[in-house]
Order: structure tokens, then sequence, then C-alpha cells
């Protein structure tokens, strides 16, 4: 397993897709400092512009960001038609998917400590009040957590797409849609895994209502349960068939 994530490592180091995910890093920190220039009674402040950051990793960015990471690197080695030849090693199908969900991982995690620096350095610029060591420290814990969670919540999706050729836009697709539903504030909505990160990681999340109350430990078991149920899905997974290509008729030359 080690050989592998090593491997994984080098190989993601030289992907085209590291530098768009630091594209969509950047630009979840940008559309969250928006709100702190609105002109409303919403207190302006480091907390806010944070919040901002984590939940908008949570809907819009990170579940789409992990399943076109995690289905591209599998569908890298269909379409390059590489993955036979690793399987002929004394190795499992499963075995290089979760070593390559692990090198996925540590690259959600790194991402979450880029958007955690980012808007440290936003708020610090900004010069917004209530930034200091400890609230740097507190929400750099949480959006970092909030990546890896997403992670668990988005991990069924992410291993579909990867293990069917072709299907990572459709994986891509259906996980901004799994993310976007979690925007719906609605006591049922406690029960969904993208929800369920921001419960466990915001404490005052549906304060704002007097009639809606969300449940903690409700959410740490929807996660680990979808957690769970993804470890049943990788073992019953196996490779993609990679589709034959109609190769070009040659025509008859002369009469």
């Amino acid at each position: 397993m080690g050989v592998i994530i090593y491997t994984e490592l080098l190989k993601i180091k030289r992907a085209s897709m590291l530098k768009a995910g630091a594209i969509i890093v950047a630009l979840s920190c940008v559309l969250s400092v928006i709100p702190v220039f609105a002109r409303d009674s919403t207190v302006k402040n480091f907390a806010l512009l944070m919040g901002n950051i984590l939940e908008n990793n949570c809907i819009y960015f990170s579940p789409v960001l992990t399943v076109l990471l995690g289905s591209y690197m599998m569908e890298r080695e269909t379409t390059d038609d590489t993955l036979k030849n690793m399987l002929t090693i004394p190795v499992t199908f499963q075995r290089i998917l979760l070593g390559k969900l692990m090198v996925l991982l540590v690259v959600v995690s790194f991402f979450g400590v880029g958007s955690s620096v980012l808007g440290s350095l936003l708020g610090a610029a900004l010069k917004l009040p209530g930034i200091g060591a400890g609230s740097v420290l507190m929400w750099s814990v949480r959006i970092i957590c909030a990546n890896i969670l997403i992670f668990a919540a988005v991990l069924p999706i992410t291993v579909l797409a990867a293990c069917k050729e072709g299907a990572m836009l459709a994986g891509t697709a259906a996980a901004f849609v799994y993310g976007f539903l979690a925007s719906i504030d609605w006591k049922p909505m406690n029960y969904y895994p993208v929800k369920a990160v921001m419960i466990l990681l915001r404490p005052e999340y549906g304060d704002k209502y007097d009639w809606l109350h969300y449940s903690r430990p409700i959410a740490a078991a929807v996660i680990a349960a979808v957690f769970l149920a993804s470890f049943v899905l990788i073992k019953r997974m196996k490779p993609a068939e990679r589709k034959n290509r109609a190769s070009k008729v040659s025509r008859k030359r002369g009469w």
C-alpha cells in the first residue's frame, strides 16, 4: 500500500487538476469576502469571513473538487490503458482504488489548508475585528476538518465515478447538485451528509430560526454511516472496462 500511495503522489504532482483545484480554492475565498462589504445589519468580522469560506466550500466547491479529482485519478489509468498493467502485479483493484483515495484525502486536506491560509490573509489585509491567533487556529481546524468530512460525505459518488469509464463529468455534476441541496434549511436535512458536515463544524448553524434545531450526534452518525457504506461499495467495485474504439476502415486503393 505504501508503494501505491508514493507512486500516486508522484503522479498527482504532474496533474493539471491541481492547478484547477488551486483556482477553485481562491475563487471560494474571493466569493466569501463579498458579504463583508454588504451594507446590512450583519456584524462584519473575521468569523463572518471564515464561516462563509467553510460554508461555500461545503456547498459549492469541495464536493465538486473531490469527485472531479478522484474520478480523474482513476479514469486516467483506464484511458491511458495502464490499469491492466498494474493489475498484473499481485495487487487487487480494491487496493489500488484505496491507495488513490488515500492520496485524494491528502490533497483535499491540503486544499483545506490553502483555504485557511488565504482566508486568514484576507482577514488580516481587511483588518477585520476578531482576528487573532486563537481565532485563526480555530477556523483553520474547522475548514480543514470540513474538507475531510466532505471527502467522506461524497465518497460513494467518488467511487462510482472513478470505477465507471466516462463517468467523470456525470459524477462531477452529481456532486454539484449533491452539495447545492445542502443550502436548504429544513429539519430532515439533519440526515443529509453534506448538511451534517456544516452542522458538526458550526455549532450555531440553524440558530437564526426559532423553529429549526439540528442535532450534532445525528449528523455525526450520518457521516459515519456514509463512510462505512462506502467501504462496502469499494469491495464490490470492479475495474472499468475500456470501450473499444471503432477502428478506421481502410479504403481500397484503385478501382
